[in-house]
């Protein structure tokens, strides 16, 4: 009798988990018929990340959404994954089609034997970064100067940028800046924002690529990783009409919004309110309230200040939840 309950609880749970799998693939599909791309993409991620039957048409779905959004390196790599994890799927007919529609998106002139070539560069760049980064990097810096096919570039700095070696994240840089390969300037870009591997100096690198490029699609991009980091600082250098000419409404209304924060008191009159303050309560109410604006300089300098042990635990727990280089500085800082 108990082995017959167990039974019959295993099935409970894996009809369950089969439920969740389906109900997921259901979401990301509505996501997919309203064209919201990048919320697809995401529920997709999640429904193949947790396996089970579901798992290689999220796969398939999540490159579709992906290529709609042009992250057409990332396209291909869930492409890839599909491959390598899920070789009998019946999806993987689906795959072939949807990546040479991705590769010819790219300008690429594909062809089922200049497909299987680059495929197998493609596949000894990920083993060499793997294996031996110092020579991997050279490599791919040579594989973007020459005359390559757009996707397999794409491709190439999608494995660069997934390396933390300082050699892999240097090369990074100069094609930020514009001094390996023009045409991918923008997508170093994008890519350099969502590693976010150098959290301190990626302001400060984003905003000098702004001021150097005419171009307006990597000026965009580099607009967009500042909103993205929240770094008010170089943000507030940038004249309105330039922001305005760069990027879409919804982006605007948040700068409008990071603007407000940077034009409300200053700093020093934040500190000198807080300090004038007997009451506890009083005290924390203006640290929520500068956690809740994101104004991580305010909440620092309060910190500097505040003698109270309960009072700077509170502020510390705001800084860690912020997770801005200020706060980093911070808390990196108490540790000296």
């Amino acid at each position: 009798m108990k082995i017959g309950r167990v039974v019959i609880a295993f099935l409970l749970l894996a009809a369950r988990s089969a439920w969740g799998q389906a109900a997921g693939d259901a979401l990301g599909q509505s996501l997919l018929d309203s064209h919201h791309w990048e919320q697809a993409a995401q529920e997709f991620d999640r429904v193949a990340s947790k396996g089970g039957p579901q798992a290689d048409s999220a796969l398939y779905w999540r490159a579709y959404a992906l290529n709609k959004l042009e992250f057409r390196g990332e396209a291909l790599a869930a492409l890839a994954e599909l491959r390598k994890t899920y070789p009998t799927s019946r999806w993987l007919q689906d795959a072939a089609a949807l990546e040479m529609e991705i590769r010819r998106g790219a300008g690429d002139n594909v062809t089922p034997e200049s497909q299987s070539s680059n495929e197998m560069k493609l596949l000894a760049l990920n083993g060499l970064m793997k294996s031996d980064p110092e020579r991997a990097v050279p490599a791919i810096e040579s594989l973007l100067k020459e005359s390559q096919s757009p996707a397999l570039k794409h491709d190439a700095l999608y494995v660069l940028a997934q390396s933390a070696s300082p050699a892999a994240q240097r090369l990074m840089e100069q094609v930020a800046r514009g001094g390996i390969n023009l045409d991918l300037q923008a997508l170093a870009v994008r890519y350099l924002v969502q590693q976010r591997r150098d959290q301190v100096n990626l302001g400060k690198l984003l905003f000098e690529i702004y001021n150097s490029t005419p171009d307006t699609g990597v000026k965009r991009e580099a607009l967009n990783g500042l909103v993205a980091i929240d770094d008010g600082e170089h943000l507030s250098q940038i004249p309105k009409p330039a922001m305005a000419q760069t990027v879409n409404p919804m982006q605007l209304l948040r700068l409008m919004e990071v603007d407000r924060q940077l034009n409300g008191p200053r700093v020093s009159e934040i500190v000198t309110e807080y300090q004038s303050q007997k009451d506890r309560a009083a005290k924390l109410g203006i640290v929520d309230r500068q956690a809740s604006l994101g104004n991580a300089h305010a909440l620092v300098a309060i910190a500097r200040v505040e003698t109270d042990p309960h009072l700077k635990r509170k502020i510390v727990e705001h800084l860690i939840d912020l997770n801005t280089p200020e706060a980093k500085e911070y808390l990196l800082e108490l540790l000296k």
